[in-house]
């Protein structure tokens, strides 16, 4: 009786001590998930901010020789007498195909009511090839690309405007940039985003916490044909 009843507390204390373990791993197994951090992925608030409107619209409108120099000359802040004798000097240097010129624009609202331009000049070379009359891009004057506000009070800064002659003989058309307004801190209407508002820096380089930059950003591109 005592040999079994030795026996039976020898299994007792095994048990205990084995639950015993057992409740420890999962006390320090509980401990290692609470100071575990699982990643995840977060969007900064620069990246929240580039929410780019749509292209609403696409123009490739004629322009005559003489509006031509004058829309160069007026983008380029060169001369009506200097753009003539530069250009007309390499007009000149043609194969005698018939040339002329367009201005490719695209257009996006930057917010309601507020209107942004971009466009570019360039000029087109019409030849025949058998019995059709072809036209293909001549070159793009990358000096006159430029973007710009049509409506509302606000600034433009122009990140860029490139005009790009594609493999397939069209004119891709990219631009970038953003409208800024000064506005005062805290003045944020009903779902507008906060990360749209950077501080306005004052003269010395310091920010200037009684005033925030509004700033929309805008960039879209669009294909043309010569024709």
């Amino acid at each position: 009786m005592k040999s079994s009843g030795a026996i039976m507390l020898a299994v007792l204390i095994l048990l205990l001590f084995a639950m015993s373990m057992e409740l420890t791993t999962i006390v320090e197994d509980a401990k290692g998930n609470s100071t575990r951090v699982t990643p995840t992925s977060t969007s900064t608030l620069t990246e929240v901010g580039l929410v780019n409107p749509p292209v609403r619209s696409k123009d490739a409108n004629h322009v005559t020789d003489e509006e031509f120099y004058s829309r160069y000359a007026a983008i380029t802040g060169q001369t009506l007498d200097q753009v003539r004798s530069h250009l007309q000097e390499a007009n000149e240097e043609q194969t005698g195909y018939r040339t002329f010129y367009k201005e490719y624009v695209l257009r996006t609202e930057s917010k309601e009511g507020e209107w942004v331009r971009a466009g570019v000049l360039a000029q087109i070379e019409q030849f025949r090839f058998g019995q059709s009359v072809v036209n293909r891009f001549k070159g793009i004057f990358d000096e006159t690309a430029y973007l710009l506000k049509e409506t509302g009070g606000s600034s433009m800064v122009t990140n860029y405007v490139k005009g790009t002659i594609q493999a397939s003989g069209n004119l891709q058309l990219s631009f970038s940039g953003y409208t800024e307004d000064v506005v005062r801190s805290g003045l944020f209407t009903y779902g507008e985003r906060r990360e749209a508002r950077v501080p306005l820096l004052s003269e010395l380089g310091e920010s200037d916490v009684g005033h925030w930059y509004d700033r929309q950003h805008v960039s879209g591109s669009g294909t043309f044909s010569p024709g």
